[in-house]
């Protein structure tokens, strides 16, 4: 791996810093068509960070904090590799990763940043179709014009572009592969000389195995730039800047979200990165059903599954979690040498958490519920009040809403549930990089409150009730079956 740092200006900005008759001079200097072309000019514009290295590398992660610009290096290196394979008349697939196929829409094909208005820019064409599996980027050449089908994965690609692989909630398929695996290794297409398979991964990294791995260069030589959201200032709106600041102004995360910083371990984190890994099933299945098929064919039968809210309360995001509990062998040595009982273990099953108003997340905790068998909704109420049980049950009567308040500290709260993870009964069923971003970094005392950690802790609470005050394993195990069964 090849670790880069850039601070540097774009040549755009260097001129702009030139007395005006110095510019002038330089303009005047230049044709019309010369002064066009430079004004269209990706690399007049672009930082040095945001420019594709050079050398055969495979990976180039391009890594920073929130607003950046590292959307537009993406789509630019699109269209470099569009027109360099269109110069040498070779064939071209092309295949753009994300969380969810209208994520790809919204930020890789869409927006300002995106590959579509980057290829009007340049004077190309590009249509994308209604699946995941459809799109042309059509390249102009005098005399030729190549076509790049757009796809996600299962093809012999040249070039991909995958945006916030720390998001990705990573499902593993029936062959063991994970979204990534799957396009690692569908990166392997015949290119033209002087070209080779390469992409770009464009991310705000989190402390999750996949980041590790690429920043590592685990998965074949790697390039890391990054630059912080302060070397992009100059096209971003001011309420964006103090948005960010106030959110992660003065907490750990603000490293990570401000200047794109790997925060890998944070002293006085409740979860750690290798207890969260230790303890990880990779279980097969993209979709609730196959999930939790493939639990029960690996001897693990839930007893109960809720779906953990945490609202809002002025905040941007709604925690949405999916978690259940089964009995389990005791991973303690004693008990491991002993032929101990079985005793509860905790599985986080799924993370929906969206930022929206309760006509979105409403309708998104229902919809988790009625997916995953859950028994209950269990929603904080310390902000909502009333009105979170409320938007549920108005709109389906008959579910089981069961509210809380938070009457203790948040860290009081979410230590003993951390403490599963710790001896070896909590469990990530698949990755959640968002979550785990959340778990991983918060330390009791930050100002920011995550919404994904308490929607876990509130389904911890509420499927082991007993779990802060029983202290014999034994005990504590006699006392669940009692209550659920």
């Amino acid at each position: 791996m090849t670790a880069l740092t850039h601070a540097a200006e774009s040549p755009a900005q260097q001129f702009a810093r030139l007395p005006k008759e110095e510019r002038e001079a330089k303009l005047r200097a230049l044709s019309e068509a010369e002064q066009w072309a430079l004004w269209r000019s990706w690399k007049w514009w672009a930082r040095p960070s945001q420019l594709a290295p050079a050398g055969p590398w495979r990976w180039w992660v391009n890594r920073g904090g929130r607003g950046s610009g590292k959307s537009r290096s993406g789509s630019e290196f699109i269209c470099d590799r569009a027109e360099a394979f269109a110069a040498a008349g070779a064939e071209h697939l092309i295949g753009l990763g994300n969380n969810t196929y209208s994520q790809v829409r919204a930020i890789q094909t869409g927006g300002v940043s995106g590959l579509r208005a980057v290829c009007e820019r340049r004077g190309h064409r590009l249509d994308i179709g209604s699946t995941a599996l459809e799109g042309s980027l059509g390249v102009r050449r005098p005399d030729h014009t190549a076509d790049q089908p757009e796809s996600s994965r299962g093809r012999n690609f040249a070039t991909v572009w995958l945006d916030e692989v720390s998001r990705w909630k990573q499902k593993v398929d029936a062959e063991g592969g994970t979204a990534f695996s799957n396009i690692d290794l569908g990166l392997r297409a015949l290119c033209p000389p002087g070209l080779q398979p390469q992409g770009v991964v464009t991310m705000t990294p989190k402390a999750i195995p996949l980041v590790r791995a690429l920043l590592s260069g685990e998965h074949g030589d790697t390039v890391v730039t990054g630059e912080s959201m302060f070397a992009n200032r100059a096209n971003l709106a001011p309420s964006f800047i103090a948005l960010v600041l106030r959110r992660y102004l003065g907490t750990r995360l603000g490293a990570q979200e401000i200047e794109g910083v790997l925060l890998d371990t944070v002293e006085g984190a409740l979860w750690q990165g290798e207890s969260l890994e230790r303890s990880r099933l990779r279980i097969p299945g993209s979709t609730a059903t196959e999930v939790l098929a493939s639990l029960e064919a690996a001897g693990i039968h839930l007893v109960s599954i809720v779906v953990g809210v945490d609202p809002p309360g002025g905040r941007t995001e709604c925690g949405i979690v999916v978690a259940g509990w089964a009995w389990a062998p005791d991973p303690s040595p004693v008990a491991i040498a002993t032929g101990g009982p079985a005793v509860p273990h905790l599985y986080t099953l799924d993370d929906l958490s969206l930022a929206g108003a309760p006509d979105e997340w409403a309708p998104a905790a229902i919809g988790a519920l009625q997916t995953w068998g859950a028994d209950r909704i269990v929603a904080e109420i310390n902000y909502g009040g009333d009105m979170v049980s409320d938007v549920i049950t108005v709109r389906a009567p008959l579910i089981t809403v069961e509210t809380v308040h938070a009457s203790r500290g948040k860290a009081i709260r979410a230590e003993p549930i951390a403490a599963m993870w710790d001896q070896g009964r909590g469990h990530m069923v698949g990755m959640f990089g968002e979550l785990e971003g959340e778990l991983t970094t918060w330390v009791p005392g930050d100002p920011l409150s995550p919404n994904r950690l308490d929607a876990m802790v509130w389904c911890g609470h509420s499927l082991l009730p007993d779990l802060a005050s029983i202290d014999s394993t034994q005990a504590y195990g006699q006392t669940i079956a009692e209550t659920r069964l």
